[in-house]
């Protein structure tokens, strides 16, 4: 039984047993996942690992990607460069032959980096590229909260940190704890070395980047030495281009999940899926696919469960996208829901056509996603061929944290999109609310430092909030979002207000009580929000299969929830802390008193 499948419910594990009885094969599967900056030549990489020519390459826009048109031959170890409808006449069910291969090109530019988390998978080789005339000695990637990455060395940490996000503890990786590596395997590639017209120079860049990888801490996930090559001179490097494919199979081949044994049903549904692909029919209704179920030889009366089992395993390893509970059309090929993103999560130069209108100002300034905006961002991208389809995409929008709804104090709802919204100063926001005010008492920060925050990762936990409490409106009735902050209303009267950061690697809360007269401390116990956060942290992780460690740490009320300076440990040994920024002394007992049920006991 697939490791998949033995996480899954135990009606579906039920499910997948007794489709097994009437028959089992192999199936291979290898997905690559080519990340890395900007224009370092990922979309030329991929066309020359396809064998194809690089002619009319532009920048990518959000996520591209390119499914299932490659096969390997197993037996002989050839890539075979065909289409779906020749590599059909060639051999259509021997699965136990040959291996689909999918590539996703990840778009190197900051402002979509909302979405790839998304995709990202543990049941992935990742080609990290790199730009080898460029320099990337610097590998600080602590500044992309709102700083773009100056040097390649920025995302070179940046990714490593990210696929680390997806390193798993699995029982069934002896083979590769024997040899001290890491699931997701990793391969650098350095491009345009030809570039570099200086031999020596050449020499030295190849040198300082195999030490750079040599030393990071994340260097367990890197398999075998980097590959430099140039994609615009395919011809001086075919042989590297050649070994680079085989060590893409030899990995694959090393990871312990490799080759699922499915019942033979499945494999043989999940090739009629692959047919409607080729017909570039990538989404269907919930009845198509049940009369695909039974045409592959689904038991009739019980259709509908074995289907939800199968369509639950196929989203878990990122064929098809599917949710039970929003089952009225199945994704088949996830191209579909990619487009639907770019059509909202692009980059400026990408959105040109939009950025003068009034609805693309509110989005950016309000976080705001009107109806006219979302009905003129889908006709780009997506031909949506019902009202229906048309919720059914941002009901999946909804699924991902993507956007959110979102109901006012008047009951209007909106649908609200974090990601988008430009940055605000926290100065500004002290003052707009006026909180250096003898009658607003601040609470102490709580602080969740990690030791590495996606950049994706903010804003599930703010949809989390944004679902359980009411948005603060400013003075001029527009919700209280800005790049990486929300405030939030705790009561009816408005006198409790909820602010929650994103800073570096970090997420921190706050509460402002605002009194009728001078107040000294907050007296309020918050633990609940406290909890509401650790629990939703923890959720996410587990939704997105994701293992980021955190720990919890108090700060000042007077601080600057950016700054780890001067914080104190929740749990630690510490009791006592000065603040230098107001001149006083605190106890984690008067720190955790706001964010705790029971006040610190000393041992």
């Amino acid at each position: 039984m697939p490791n998949v499948v033995k996480e899954m419910s135990v009606h579906d594990r039920d499910m997948f047993l007794k489709a097994a009885c009437t028959g089992t094969a192999v199936r291979y599967y290898i997905r690559i996942m080519i990340v890395g900056e900007s224009r370092v030549g990922k979309t030329c990489l991929l066309r020359r690992l396809m064998n194809e020519s690089i002619t009319g390459v532009n920048s990518t826009n959000g996520i591209n990607i390119e499914v299932r048109k490659c096969k390997i031959d197993l037996q002989k170890k050839e890539w075979i460069f065909v289409s779906e409808d020749e590599f059909s006449s060639i051999s259509q069910y021997q699965t136990q032959q040959y291996a689909d291969c999918g590539f996703w090109d990840f778009a190197g530019q900051k402002d979509f980096y909302a979405t790839h988390q998304t995709f990202l998978s543990t049941n992935a080789i990742y080609l990290l590229v790199v730009d080898m005339s460029k320099d990337f000695t610097n590998k600080s990637f602590k500044e992309m909260v709102e700083n773009k990455f100056d040097r390649s060395g920025e995302y070179i940490d940046f990714w490593l940190e990210n696929i680390h996000c997806y390193a798993i503890n699995d029982d069934n990786q002896a083979s590769v704890q024997q040899t001290n590596m890491w699931n997701p395997p990793v391969i650098i590639v350095g491009t345009k070395v030809d570039k570099i017209q200086n031999d020596e120079q050449k020499s030295e860049k190849m040198k300082s980047i195999i030490e750079l990888f040599r030393h990071h801490t994340n260097f367990n996930h890197i398999r075998g030495s980097p590959y430099f090559l140039s994609n615009t001179e395919a011809w001086n490097h075919e042989l590297k281009l050649k070994k680079l494919r085989e060590q893409i199979l030899e990995v694959a081949m090393d990871i312990p999940k490799w080759g699922d044994n499915l019942p033979t049903r499945w494999i043989v549904l999940e090739r009629e899926i692959e047919n409607k692909i080729a017909e570039e029919k990538y989404i269907i209704s919930y009845e198509e696919a049940q009369q695909l179920a039974e045409n592959c030889s689904f038991p009739i009366n019980k259709t509908d469960s074995e289907l939800d089992s199968f369509l639950k395993y196929e989203h878990e390893i990122g064929n098809l996208i599917f949710f039970d509970n929003i089952k009225r059309y199945i994704i088949l090929e996830p191209k579909w829901l990619v487009n639907i993103f770019k059509c909202f999560v692009s980059a400026t130069e990408f959105q040109s056509e939009f950025v003068d209108m009034e609805e693309w100002t509110q989005l950016e300034s309000t976080g705001i996603l009107s109806d006219s905006l979302i009905t003129k961002l889908l006709e780009k991208e997506v031909k949506l061929h019902s009202a229906e389809q048309r919720n059914f995409a941002l009901q999946i929008m909804e699924t991902f944290n993507i956007i959110v709804k979102h109901t006012n104090k008047e009951g209007k709802k909106n649908y609200y999109m974090p990601c988008m919204i430009k940055a605000s100063s926290y100065d500004d926001i002290i003052n707009k609310f006026n909180l250096n005010s003898s009658t607003c008492t601040r609470s102490p920060w709580f602080r969740l430092v990690f030791k590495f925050l996606p950049p994706a990762f903010f804003n599930h936990i703010l949809v989390t909030f944004i679902k359980k409490y009411v948005v603060c409106p400013t003075k001029d009735d527009k919700p209280s979002f800005y790049r990486g902050i929300g405030i939030f209303n705790l009561d009816e009267n408005d006198c409790q207000k909820l602010i929650v950061c994103l800073s570096k690697n970090c997420v921190a809360m706050q509460v402002w009580e605002f009194h009728h007269e001078e107040q000294q401390i907050c007296h309020g116990n918050y633990s609940n929000i406290r909890k509401h956060l650790e629990d939703n942290v923890d959720l996410i992780q587990k939704k997105y299969k994701m293992n980021i460690d955190y720990t919890s740490h108090l700060k000042c009320s007077k601080g600057m929830y950016d700054k780890e300076a001067e914080q104190i440990a929740c749990d630690g040994i510490k009791i006592k802390i000065s603040c230098s920024e107001h001149g006083a002394s605190h106890t984690l007992e008067e720190l955790r008193r706001t964010w705790f049920d029971v006040s610190f006991v000393y041992e």
